[in-house]
């Protein structure tokens, strides 16, 4: 057996890890500490500290430039990696589109972090965490330990407290802008987003410690069992709270995913067959109200109450960005700019929210646009696929993007960096340590 000499990380290295451990932590916190800060601190103060994860995404940037240009490896690796070539073509068409069509810098800026950010933080951890020590324990308590104390606060909110609890730090009523709860339309039933921007960024959020707390429910000790089963529980009720239907039925597509892959031969087909038929019976069964009022109610946000009232409710309301988003996609169908539709759009005449990231990329950058981001997407499956027998978090991971793709056709997800940044950065990390393990695997055999 063929035995190689250790080599150490640097400081660099581990303060890039540092990094994306601040990012992870306090991300799920960043939403509540900007509003309640905000609500005393000078305007510039709040302001300046709201851009605290790009600040330090810059400087991971930095890092791993000096890393690039210090170590040979590296730069081999850079240019051997097909999503760091790829990423580079789809920010490349995003710079074009900067110069084809007029933009204001806020919004061409706003537009460039929302869509290119999340992955240039997979593509520095997973470039530059080869090297770093870093255990499955580790990374899955970094994940479950703020989300423990997110979903306490959203079970609490939920079950427990005023509804109005957030006034005291800042949030404004119902109704207003950043309201400390939301309430669905001709309903008395209550949203909650414990410390996020909302109830669907909530929701979202929820889809990956989901995941990640039950497989260890399945493949853990009794103890991280127990800790996985209070984390799992309380995620669990918190996402009942946030009514969010994308993040529920992502969420129920992630825990199949978990436990087809867990599963072997025809128990494998038995429950997928099960449960898509679970999931596609309840939604038709929904559709048609034959469900009791309250479960249609939660399902279908008001729908029934349409007829009676004449309002725009919350699934007209979807259909309608959606047809307006295809319509200027059609218009414009090598893009439209980046400020025209999602956050980049807030403040033009043509505000537009499509309800739909896939469809909110495709208006911005085209048809083009949308297919390199979905080769991306096909890469990162294949990778965590390829790495399930070297990185026992690729599973979870693996199935939590599944779920997170599917609520990405009824949100802006991976727009909220809460939930992109830290999936991606988790993402790009399982990998650089599943390269690390193929190495190790080789030498040995």
């Amino acid at each position: 057996m063929k035995t190689t000499k250790t080599v150490r990380t640097t400081r660099i290295e581990q303060w890039i890890w540092y990094g994306f451990v601040a990012i992870a932590i306090g991300l799920p916190f960043h939403a509540f500490l900007i509003t309640w800060i905000g609500s005393f601190a000078p305007r510039n103060v709040s302001s300046l500290l709201r851009y605290w994860k790009e600040f330090i995404l810059i400087a991971m940037s930095a890092a791993t430039v000096i890393l690039i240009v210090r170590e040979n490896p590296l730069r081999k690796r850079l240019l051997a990696d097909r999503f760091a070539w790829i990423l580079s073509i789809f920010t490349l068409l995003h710079l074009c589109i900067l110069l084809v069509y007029k933009t204001s810098p806020f919004a061409g800026i706003l537009g460039l972090k929302i869509n290119l950010a999340f992955l240039l933080l997979y593509l520095i951890l997973s470039l530059t965490q080869i090297r770093t020590k870093i255990t499955t324990i580790a990374l899955s308590k970094l994940v479950l330990i703020p989300a423990a104390i997110v979903g306490l606060l959203g079970t609490l909110q939920t079950f427990v407290l005023p509804h109005d609890i957030l006034t005291h730090f800042g949030y404004g009523p119902v109704g207003g802008p950043n309201p400390a709860y939301y309430v669905i339309e001709n309903t008395d039933t209550i949203r909650v987003m414990s410390t996020l921007w909302g109830p669907n960024q909530f929701g979202s959020y929820l889809v990956l410690p989901l995941t990640l707390s039950f497989w260890w429910l399945i493949k853990g000790t009794n103890r991280q069992k127990l800790f996985s089963g209070t984390v799992f529980i309380l995620d669990l009720l918190s996402l009942y709270g946030s009514q969010s239907r994308g993040a529920w039925l992502a969420t129920a597509f992630a825990l199949l995913v978990v436990f087809i892959l867990q599963a072997r031969g025809f128990v494998r087909l038995a429950i997928a067959g099960a449960g898509i038929i679970l999931i596609g019976a309840i939604i038709f069964l929904a559709a048609h109200h034959k469900l009791p009022t309250k479960i249609n109610t939660l399902i279908l946000h008001g729908e029934s109450a349409q007829i009676n009232t004449g309002y725009i409710s919350s699934n007209g309301g979807h259909v309608k960005a959606l047809t307006l988003g295809f319509d200027r996609l059609q218009a414009h169908p090598f893009g439209a700019a980046l400020e025209a539709a999602g956050r980049a759009s807030e403040g033009t005449a043509d505000q537009l929210y499509t309800e739909n990231f896939f469809l909110q990329l495709a208006v911005q950058v085209g048809y083009e646009g949308i297919a390199i981001f979905l080769i991306l997407c096909v890469l990162i499956a294949w990778r965590l696929i390829a790495t399930l027998h070297l990185a026992s978090l690729s599973l979870p991971l693996l199935a939590s993007f599944i779920g997170l793709s599917i609520n990405n056709l009824f949100a802006h997800t991976w727009s909220d960096g809460a939930t992109a940044w830290i999936w991606w950065g988790l993402a790009g990390i399982i990998f650089a340590t599943s390269q690390a393990q193929s190495k190790v695997n080789n030498v040995q055999a």
